[in-house]
């Protein structure tokens, strides 16, 4: 399970490195794998191409979710650098 503490306990972004949070939105199922595993590019074709796809808007991120079994959504908060 993710961690809100986990995110309080990093350290700050580093601007030199253009690192920011994102947002990427995901069936909810996913979650667990996401948070011990980490994101990983698929080898479905996307519109843009394949990759991992971040958004800085929740509305956007929300366009890719599904609900699972408990009628949940999930958005997971990503650090990337740019």
């Amino acid at each position: 399970e993710c961690h809100s503490a986990q995110l309080a306990a990093a350290p700050e972004l580093d601007e030199y490195a253009t690192e920011r949070f994102l947002l990427h939105g995901l069936p909810a199922h996913a979650v667990h794998a996401v948070c011990s595993e980490g994101l990983r590019a698929g080898d479905q074709q996307r519109l843009f191409g394949n990759g991992i796809y971040l958004a800085e808007n929740a509305s956007k991120a929300d366009e890719y979710t599904s609900r699972n079994a408990k009628d949940e959504f999930a958005i997971v908060l990503v650090r990337c650098a740019l």
